[in-house]
């Protein structure tokens, strides 16, 4: 039986990235999901890679939201109560990270990420003439009130302290810059070094497009069960063909994203990990005023990224099973905020809804396991878009 050199489980953004990364070190690459890449998370992404997402949530604002987040009834934040008593002791350790010298380091940990990760998508899009290019779009952040504006400080106070561009923006000013936002909005904050792409699902197939054209083998197939032997790894698949029988390596890596989890809970091993659900809809029309760059509204809990003829409007967290059955209320609730501000299509053309997966203290892991031969890249929240690439670096 043939033995693969390595083989990554995931083929979403950090997978794909993960994938490019090692081939560039000249090592021989496989790598395999049940779907197509970009196709699971990666493709429910907003499409914004950001310096301004270096501030994990758990921060010390968190305990002073903590009143109004167990209400449970905002479109931002929703859980399952029952989901919160199982992981009672994950919960604990989340919100013990939530203190400032803590908060500070990981703080620079994240933004290391994102400040690789965007020169390295910078150079691997411009390798490709595609629709799925990145736009050098900037990010607005939406205020509808003062006191909201107010209460962002803090963050504020971070994009200083990293020298993150930004330029603050009255109501005036907000409409000249998007001239389809209603007038709601008393205070802005434009990111000026954001990054978007209209398509995130697009953007992976881009990247695996190109590791395959640089001799990377893509295979797609359900897993059944991972087996460690004398000498590497062995990934079964539920339907074995003649073509692909059990597939052999002597390096492992998963980067499955909500799904690593699973994977290996088959390994005796327990991935403190939390799932951030969410979803978006998108509004297709001709008739849709374009926004010129993806806006963040703060008070409406929704983001509002421009697709081609259209919009994808993102809803905030829900903490569930990964597996638990979804609701549209977040959904709904973020429809009716984003109809405040913006004109376009009376009805969704899709909707997708999924989960992230987020460590205790909000940053991947990426390295070696006790396992001789498992590499773990996985547990970005909902910005492995904007720390997918360097992590992938660092791994390699």
């Amino acid at each position: 039986m043939q033995q693969r050199e390595i083989i990554i489980i995931g083929a979403g953004m950090v997978g794909v990235c993960t994938a490019l990364a090692l081939q560039k070190k000249g090592l021989q690459v496989t790598l395999l999901d049940s779907s197509e890449p970009g196709t699971e998370t990666s493709f429910g992404n907003a499409g914004i890679i950001t310096p301004s997402s270096l501030i994990p949530f758990n921060n010390p604002k968190l305990f002073k939201q903590l009143p109004n987040f167990l209400l449970n009834n905002s479109a931002g934040f929703r859980y399952s109560s029952r989901y919160l008593l199982a992981e009672f002791t994950t919960m604990l350790r989340f919100l013990s990270f939530s203190g400032r010298s803590s908060t500070a380091r990981r703080t620079a940990n994240l933004y290391q990420l994102i400040e690789r990760s965007m020169a390295l998508h910078t150079d691997w899009a411009s390798a490709e003439n595609s629709p799925a290019s990145l736009r050098h779009s900037g990010w607005l952040k939406l205020y509808r009130n003062s006191k909201s504006f107010n209460n962002a400080q803090y963050e504020q106070d971070i994009y200083q302290q990293f020298n993150i561009g930004t330029q603050q923006l009255d109501a005036a000013q907000l409409h000249s810059f998007e001239p389809g936002l209603k007038d709601i909005y008393r205070h802005g904050v434009l990111i000026n070094d954001a990054l978007s792409v209209s398509s995130p699902g697009s953007l992976v197939k881009v990247y695996a497009a190109q590791f395959q054209r640089r001799g990377g083998e893509l295979l797609q197939l359900k897993i059944s069960h991972l087996q460690k032997l004398a000498a590497g790894w062995m990934i079964a698949q539920q339907c074995p063909t003649d073509e692909i029988a059990p597939l052999n390596c002597r390096q492992l890596v998963i980067a499955a994203g909500p799904w690593s989890k699973q994977l290996l809970s088959q390994l005796d091993m327990n991935l403190p990990m939390l799932f951030e659900r969410g979803g978006h809809r998108e509004y297709v029309s001709a008739d849709t005023r374009p926004l010129s760059m993806p806006i963040h509204d703060i008070d409406g809990s929704f983001v509002a990224s421009p697709i081609a003829n259209g919009l994808r409007i993102s809803c905030g967290v829900e903490l569930n099973k990964h597996s638990a059955s979804h609701s549209n209320t977040q959904l709904d609730l973020v429809e009716y905020s984003a109809r405040q501000a913006l004109d376009f299509a009376d009805s969704a053309s899709s909707q997708w809804q999924g989960a992230r997966p987020t460590m205790p203290d909000s940053l991947p892991l990426i390295g070696a396991t006790k396992l001789a031969g498992l590499w773990l890249n996985t547990g970005h929240q909902h910005i492995g878009f904007s720390t997918g690439p360097a992590s992938a670096e660092l791994l390699a």
